[in-house]
């Protein structure tokens, strides 16, 4: 039977911007054989949330934070790795790919379905939002209904190996390498929280500010106040803007009898909601209302709003490496291994409409992947980019210039993936805008459009010379990610 062995990275958390760099050690005798394709990193992280709520509860989400404002990118988990390398003791060097976060993030749209993309296991950081209006962020276990108190919880971020390097698609990893070192760079410091529901966003975060107004309240006797009810019907608890240990605030006009308490903004927390039949209208059970009202009192124009937290701070506590130890009786005679390895080399257009350039490329090189970063280096998107042609030793490798979004541009794109032996599973091009909450509007922002020109190289004696013919409008063409795969082989003596 296979093992699941966890190692811990040499470096302690929590980590920050400034304690990004993680080291594993991995001791390893001949007869080991591991299984990178199942293996993965995981990152044990939390959100610490300050504030006046007894549980400190809030509707967050995690983002990319950029000195322009916060990026409507939705970030897959492997985005938390910008570099990565491992070498062993016995070969040397076997990865060392550098901003893989970018590769990975742009590929991730192709060969993910919508629903692997939104499934939490590739993208935990934010994989949307559920209930409409309730974010789906892992580190809260939001509950929209009963008397059960919402709660911040740990979470592991799973980076399968295979998104970091072609290292990572090897199933039979032997121990006659030798003692196994991986070294990666983390992009924590990128990361921020945003809230929903605070302060002044009835009309945005709560769905429809109507979503917000309750039925007047008359008491019959005196009695603590500690009830509201929609005015609004809700058809299913996925519609509701509520979720139990909630903090708002309620504002309502109060008259009849002597010194009706009053209700300005005052701070109350949800302790349970119910969905009533065959109303359905949804009543709050809260805390922080009047103690006590009188008979005569009326309160009218009920409406409630959110509450903003102190603070909401993701913390990165550990890393680890899990690998999968295969069983010995399963394995066959180890030889030898072969791997593919990603290389990086950037440039810039330095905003030129016609941008030429030869670049010097590995003998062994198979694949090119040519990425255009935005300004926060989270996707491979340049709107202004046209059409674009390649060359390999002066000769075309088409016979013709290929258009963004032409048949012949998928074309190259599907060779591309099948030479590296993955499978396109998406189109939309589009990352998800983490912004919206309706698959509807969540793909129609142009600054998250991809932009990818990939090709095939052919298998060269010695160095080859690539050159690169793009064209643009407006800005012209400006940073440039050329990401090569080449084919490595090692045999045991």
């Amino acid at each position: 039977m296979d093992k699941i062995i966890k190692f811990n990275s040499i470096q302690g958390g929590p980590f920050t911007a400034d304690q990004n760099l993680v080291d594993f050690h991995i001791p390893m005798n001949d007869n080991d054989v591991y299984d990178l394709s199942k293996s993965y990193l995981n990152i044990v992280s939390d959100c610490v949330s300050v504030g006046t709520n007894s549980f400190n509860v809030y509707n967050t989400m995690m983002v990319i934070s950029t000195a322009a404002g916060n990026e409507t990118t939705t970030p897959y988990n492997s985005f938390m790795v910008k570099n990565f390398n491992m070498k062993c003791s016995k070969y040397g060097r076997l990865s060392d790919v550098r901003h893989c976060d970018l590769l990975s993030q742009t590929l991730n749209d192709y060969l993910l379905t919508e629903e692997e993309k939104k499934s939490g296991e590739d993208s935990a950081i934010n994989n949307g939002s559920n209930h409409k209006y309730l974010y789906s962020s892992p580190w809260r276990e939001m509950r929209s209904e009963g008397v059960i108190p919402s709660r911040n919880i740990f979470h592991g971020l799973k980076i399968p190996l295979s998104q970091l390097d072609g290292i990572g698609d090897v199933t039979d990893f032997c121990g006659k390498l030798g003692d196994l070192d991986i070294h990666c760079e983390l992009n924590v410091g990128r990361f921020k929280n945003i809230f929903k529901q605070g302060t002044g966003t009835r009309a945005t975060d709560f769905g429809q500010q109507v979503n917000t107004t309750f039925v007047n309240y008359a008491p019959a006797a005196i009695q603590p106040w500690t009830t509201l009810t929609t005015a609004s019907v809700f058809y299913s608890l996925d519609d509701s803007p509520y979720f139990v240990g909630q903090k708002l605030t309620v504002t309502a006009a109060a008259t009849g009898g002597t010194g009706p308490p009053a209700v300005a903004a005052v701070p109350i927390e949800v302790t349970g909601i119910e969905w009533t039949q065959p109303t359905m209208k949804i009543i709050l059970t809260v805390t922080g209302l009047p103690a006590s009202t009188n008979a005569d009192n009326t309160f009218t124009g009920l409406t409630c709003d959110g509450l903003n937290p102190t603070s909401i701070t993701p913390v990165f506590n550990k890393v680890e490496l899990v690998l999968v130890k295969k069983d010995p009786s399963t394995v066959e005679k180890c030889d030898g291994m072969v791997w593919n390895r990603w290389s990086t080399e950037q440039d810039n257009g330095n905003g030129l409409t016609s941008f030429s350039k030869q670049y010097v490329v590995e003998a062994n090189a198979n694949t090119m992947f040519v990425l255009f970063p935005n300004d926060s280096e989270t996707l491979s998107n340049n709107n202004n980019i046209t059409d674009a042609r390649m060359r390999v030793n002066n000769e075309d490798l088409t016979n013709k210039t290929i258009a963004v979004k032409s048949s012949e541009y998928y074309d190259r794109l599907n060779m591309s993936l099948m030479n590296i032996g993955k499978e396109l599973k998406s189109l939309t091009e589009v990352n998800y805008n983490n912004a919206n909450t309706s698959t509807a509007t969540g793909y129609t922002a142009v600054a998250n459009n991809l932009v990818v020109y990939a090709n095939p190289l052919p298998i060269t004696p010695s160095n080859k010379l690539f050159q690169l013919n793009v064209n643009a409008t407006a800005t012209g063409v400006n940073k440039i990610n050329l990401y090569k795969l080449s084919q490595h082989e090692i045999l045991f003596k």
